[in-house]
């Protein structure tokens, strides 16, 4: 009631709301119609070349056989009839086939006679589609397209383009509409209408959301510094990153298991060419099941990835707002460090540039990491520490050990040292027992994916090779880096100089809380300064970020410690690149940066040191705005729309998960293998299982290589009767089936957990609901938003 009586007294607002629910209503139509699915036989494509002969051969194929090259790159050599297209997402299916070279036909997929695309003359803006590579290594290739809410297309359109030599000839292309996506096109229109409505309350209609003026601040605040951090992600298309394609394949690969049924994600099976590989076991994927959803509901890929991007920003935001508002005690000092950290120069570097998913998402949670060590040791000798204090600790390791290891394994440097610095408080009974309970609980929380690590180390796989990891001190930076007012905005890591290297640094903003620190050292005695619990952290952090700093640049001698003590050289050469440290630094600076403030704004007052707040903001705006215009100026620009714009082998330059004396080389062609007198049909991939039928005509036992690398936890059996079948490792690491004698049947093989790990994911969800459990109990009695208890002390 009201409700009916604000919307009453704004009517223009109830006309708003009127016209959007219209709009959803004339969408939610669409869901009723009838299915769409299109073929496009190969007798309707017509030639776009008279001079190139198009012949159909006997199973049907239309296209074209050239055996001297022509001097041509992507001519068009036929094109389908024109048909109408409906609003909507659909999925693509080509039947082909492609021969680079007549004489002797490679299968290889890193050879490709040519490629379809997708168009409409009259309303080109309206259709968002991917091109098809039509490789030598498959006979079938599918995509999709969408299709802009409207009218839809009446000239919709496939064109077949051709290399120049070979054999380019397609059977058909079927276009199969799915229907989800018309609820997932409606679902997004009802989130950007709420969006809106609640701009225009804030703004406009404030007599129908009432807020304070401190609240309109806030919101406002943390509003900005989520659009400043993520305005470069609305556009059409992405821009590149170092490791953008390799964290799409993980995205696409992550889809792909859910659809299969593969809960959790363990093995990519298509990846590599259908060969698979391990890498969903040592580097997390937990936070990627967002995206991945996304993809299967038919959204773009690029978007999936966008929203991924932008939600972390969203995140990070709000943990350090909420972190460093209770640390501070002071809500715009709050939003200035979330602002600090949310936008610092290497966290945007490593978004933009370096496009390290799993490094930028394992930033969102350090705050909390930090805000759960301040609560244990914050609290009053005689208080209780309980779960609800250290409970960040455990959440924010968590989140940084589901999506990053290395940022892990950094901070195994900086948590055991900030234990011994402050040993008189960590040794006490209470703090050192709540130290082990978080341990326990972090432990228990990710038994799930850490065992599976840990015992799949046991493969024979490059990342445990000794020597395969390198020496770091190459990559260190230097101190014109470190401490550079500007930056820049694209390059790469290079070892050899820094010209064309990409922006390493934390930025200018974070190196002046050093000197802020510099200065406060030198007021020390004067302020007396050694009682300030403020100016105690201050240090503390700056002094840490400072060893992160030299960590990271070109002067700490880590190939001498790795020449000195041999053992230590795979351990250190793990980080793979030294100025990784830089992560750390941020983090600690920003810390750094936060108690000078607060330590100047006990003795000036707050309002100076609000102004020097605003200095600091108005450098980090200057510089990170010159970084992003910078950047989308010299950056790479692509569209992503499906999985047909990835090629399956952008696994990380190193493949560091790969089988030992794997020769990638042979990856590229997938023939099955076989003794003579055995005979197979293709292999299928059928709900994440390979199947195979055989036959083995021989007396005796024989062997069938199969396209798939030889990883652990592999099983076979024959699929009628279910008798295993021996698997053993055969030529360049493939899997080797062992046939009986006489042998006729469907062989399955499939990527089986050991039973240990099903018990091991059983223990972290019963700690998940357990963690869950207690938050609602404490948060509905209210514990949680009572008094703060170590919140309102400081160390």
């Amino acid at each position: 009631m009201r409700l009916y009586t604000r919307l009453k007294e704004n009517k223009i607002f109830a006309m708003i709301l009127l016209i959007e629910l219209a709009l959803i209503l004339l969408l939610a139509k669409d869901c009723f119609r009838e299915q769409r699915i299109s073929t496009l036989e190969a007798e309707e494509w017509k030639s776009s070349d008279e001079d190139l002969e198009v012949v159909t051969d006997v199973e049907g194929y239309k296209g074209v056989y050239v055996q001297d090259a022509m001097n041509v790159v992507d001519k068009e050599i036929m094109h389908s009839r024109e048909h109408m297209l409906p609003p909507g997402a659909y999925e693509v299916t080509v039947e082909y086939k492609s021969i680079t070279n007549l004489e002797n036909r490679s299968n290889s997929v890193a050879d490709s006679a040519g490629k379809m695309v997708f168009n409409s003359y009259k309303a080109s803006s309206d259709l968002r589609s991917s091109t098809i590579l039509l490789d030598d290594g498959a006979k079938m290739r599918t995509s999709r397209l969408w299709v802009r809410w409207g009218k839809g297309l009446e000239d919709f359109q496939g064109r077949l383009l051709f290399n120049g030599v070979g054999e380019l000839v397609v059977k058909n292309v079927i276009i199969k509409e799915m229907v989800v996506y018309r609820y997932v096109r409606i679902g997004g229109y009802v989130l950007l209408f709420t969006l809106l409505d609640m701009l225009y309350l804030f703004f406009v209609r404030n007599s129908i959301w009432v807020q304070s003026q401190e609240q309109k601040l806030r919101r406002c605040g943390l509003g900005g510094i989520i659009l400043f951090t993520s305005m470069l992600f609305f556009t059409d298309a992405l821009f590149y990153g170092h490791d953008l394609t390799f964290h799409l394949e993980r995205l696409h690969a992550m889809a792909e298991a859910f659809s299969e049924g593969q809960i959790p994600h363990r093995i990519q099976q298509n990846m590599l060419n259908g060969y698979g590989y391990v890498n969903p076991l040592f580097y997390g994927e937990l936070f990627l099941s967002l995206p991945a959803l996304l993809y299967n509901l038919y959204v773009p890929l690029q978007t999936c990835y966008k929203i991924y991007a932008i939600a972390l920003n969203v995140l990070t935001c709000l943990i350090t707002y909420h972190c460093f508002t209770k640390m501070s005690r002071d809500w715009k000092m709050g939003m200035f460090v979330s602002f600090l950290y949310t936008a610092s120069a290497y966290r945007m570097v490593d978004i933009f540039v370096r496009a390290d998913v799993g490094e930028y998402t394992a930033m969102t949670f350090l705050p909390l990491v930090v805000y759960g060590f301040w609560k244990v040791y914050s609290k009053p000798d005689h208080e209780k520490i309980g779960m609800k204090d250290y409970l960040p600790i455990v959440l924010g390791l968590s989140g940084i050990l589901e999506c990053h290891i290395l940022s892990c394994y950094m901070l195994t440097v900086f948590i055991p040292l900030f234990l011994l610095i402050m040993w008189r408080k960590t040794f006490t009974a209470r703090r050192f027992a709540a130290l082990v309970k978080s341990a326990v609980l972090l432990v228990l929380l990710n038994l799930w994916f850490a065992y599976p690590l840990w015992s799949s180390l046991q493969m024979d796989i490059k990342v445990t090779q000794a020597g395969t990891m390198g020496r770091i001190e190459k990559y260190g930076i230097t101190l014109a880096q470190i401490a550079g007012i500007f930056h820049t905005a694209t390059g790469d890591s290079i070892w050899d100089g820094v010209k064309a290297e990409m922006p390493l640094t934390t930025g200018i903003t974070l190196i002046l809380g050093i000197f802020l620190l510099g200065f406060l050292a030198i007021k020390r005695d004067k302020w007396n300064l050694k009682e300030d619990k403020n100016y105690t952290l201050a240090t503390l952090f700056g002094g840490s970020g400072i060893l992160a700093l030299y960590f990271s640049s070109a002067y700490c001698p880590w190939d001498s410690l790795a020449v000195l003590v041999p053992a230590l050289d795979q351990v250190l050469g793990t980080i793979q690149f030294s100025w990784r440290y830089l992560e750390i630094a941020t983090m600690l600076l920003t810390l750094t940066v936060m108690y000078t403030l607060l330590v100047i704004g006990g003795k000036y007052g707050k309002k100076r040191m609000y102004q020097l707040m605003s200095g600091l903001m108005v450098v980090m705006l200057c510089t990170e705005g010159l970084f992003f215009m910078q950047y989308q100026n010299e950056s790479q620009y692509r569209k992503y729309y499906s999985e047909s714009e990835l090629t399956g082998f952008d696994v990380g330059s190193g493949m560091e998960y790969i089988l030992k004396d794997t020769d990638r080389d042979q990856l590229n062609t997938n023939e099955i293998q076989m003794e003579k007198g055995v005979q197979t049909k293709d292999l299928e991939l059928v709900k994440g299982n390979r199947e195979l039928l055989c036959k083995n005509g021989n007396a005796e036992q024989a062997y069938v290589d199969i396209p798939v690398l030889h990883y652990d936890n592999y099983i076979a059996y024959d699929k009628d009767t279910g008798d295993a079948v021996t698997l053993d490792t055969g030529d360049n690491n493939r899997i080797r089936i062992q046939l009986p004698p006489h042998y006729l049947g469907t062989v399955v093989v499939s990527y089986q957990e050991p039973v240990i790990w099903r018990v091991m994911e059983g223990i972290s969800v019963v700690t998940l609901l357990a963690i869950v459990i207690y938050m609602a109990v404490v948060y509905g009695s209210g514990i949680w938003h009572g008094k703060a208890g170590g919140d309102e002390k400081s160390v």
